[in-house]
């Protein structure tokens, strides 16, 4: 039954009731709310209204209801690309909360939503890109097989790979907005399994850039280094931990002494950063290796 032209009112009442039948788990509330939803998300998406997001926060269950694999769910899942990038959603808590729960759908979705992401990157400003950071860790930090692997892999390893291959030019370029998005991620080191998790998903890239021809790839490389500093497993032994740190710092001393002035300028502000945070963890003989290469670095830098 459709109702009249300027009925908005009479359509957010019967919404209500809708939410109240599902939320009380009474009989026959999935009929009533997979036709409720789709209607709040496109009441939240043309208002922007903080309320409006919330409601549709509160019945995030119901899309476990909805058959992601049939086209049947086509008109929502353009919606949910819709909430993927607007203003409202990304600002409020609740909004980010039901996008990390919307990646944990169906794998083929949270691919698609990390591409729908990824185009917005060269347009958003740094504060909303550590939202989206914020976001993919939510919805990580929940995930298990083949969300996990979907997540970790098509979606947070690759925007891994995009930082240390992206273009550095501009005073915001996507190189730097790619580490916004991931700094959200390495700044939650200190809880259990990112550490792990960010040595096993930089792993098969970051050693390999610093090897490469191209001067370029090389500096964004040498930037995440020192954003992620240490890379390390807690749980390795004493043994392969030790291993891991000399590593790199062998990596750090060979980019202070770099051809390439970008490198260098890029290496001189890591040792810098990690010999601050991390001077009472560096061995003497290692900070000593340090002030001797910066001083050499600067020279060059400067003749």
């Amino acid at each position: 039954m459709s109702l009249p032209e300027g009925s908005e009112s009479l359509q957010n009442d019967i919404a209500q009731l809708c939410e109240l039948w599902f939320l009380n788990e009474l009989e026959g509330k999935e009929e009533l709310i997979t036709q409720t939803f789709p209607y709040l998300i496109i009441r939240s998406l043309g208002r922007g209204l903080v309320s409006d997001v919330k409601r549709v926060w509160g019945l995030r269950q119901c899309l476990l209801l909805m058959d992601f694999d049939d086209d049947s769910s086509e008109s929502l899942k353009q919606l949910l690309h819709q909430c993927m990038i607007h203003p409202t959603y990304l600002k409020l808590e609740e909004g980010r909360r039901f996008l990390s729960y919307s990646f944990g759908l169906n794998p083929g979705l949270a691919k698609e939503f990390h591409k729908t992401i990824k185009n917005q990157i060269p347009y958003c400003t740094m504060n909303v890109l550590s939202l989206y950071g914020e976001v993919y860790f939510r919805a990580w930090r929940v995930a298990s097989g083949a969300y996990l692997k979907v997540l970790e892999e098509n979606c947070i390893q690759d925007l891994m790979f995009a930082a240390v291959h992206a273009q550095r030019t501009g005073t915001k370029s996507m190189a730097s907005r790619l580490r916004k998005v991931l700094e959200y991620i390495h700044q939650q080191k200190k809880q259990r399994g990112v550490d792990e998790a960010l040595l096993r998903l930089y792993q098969p890239i970051i050693w390999r850039a610093f090897k490469v021809a191209n001067p370029m790839v090389r500096a964004n490389a040498a930037a995440l280094l020192t954003d992620i500093f240490p890379l390390q497993n807690p749980d390795a032994g004493n043994e392969e931990i030790d291993e891991l740190l000399q590593k790199q710092f062998d990596i750090l001393k060979d980019l202070l002494g770099d051809a390439h002035p970008t490198v260098r300028a890029t290496a001189i502000h890591g040792v810098c950063r990690i010999t601050g945070v991390f001077w009472e963890l560096i061995p003497a003989h290692i900070i000593k290796m340090f002030l001797t290469k910066l001083v050499g670095s600067c020279c060059l830098l400067v003749s």
